[in-house]
């Protein structure tokens, strides 16, 4: 369950962040997540950040590339050796999945740092 709401907390922290703040917003969101929210084990913060930056911009990447039949997707596709519009969405998403998954991991190990142990 602490998983499922790391996860929800950081896609929500990340859409909001994505208003005001530049790229690194969703690394920040997961960031604050595992900083203020206790997980049990290291790799559920990374994994729970993972998925959630990689659903977050995945997603919003993929409707905005929709909304424009994909035209800038397929031009930078074909900058970077012809690779396609599809690959250039899931590397976009899998970067954005590396930042939050991280930024929750650094969140957590803080936290581990500087509390008592139990």
């Amino acid at each position: 369950m602490r998983f499922v709401l790391s996860l929800l907390f950081t896609l929500l922290l990340g859409w909001a962040f994505q208003f005001f703040l530049p790229w690194y917003g969703i690394a920040l969101a997961g960031l604050l997540v595992g900083l203020f929210y206790a997980l049990d084990q290291s790799y559920q913060g990374f994994l729970s950040g993972f998925l959630a930056g990689g659903l977050l911009w995945g997603g919003q990447v993929w409707w905005l590339s929709a909304q424009n039949g994909h035209l800038l997707a397929d031009r930078l596709g074909v900058t970077f050796s012809d690779i396609g519009s599809t690959a250039v969405l899931l590397v976009t998403a899998l970067l954005a999945a590396i930042l939050a998954g991280l930024g929750v991991l650094t969140g957590h190990l803080g936290r581990v740092a500087f509390t008592a142990p139990r």
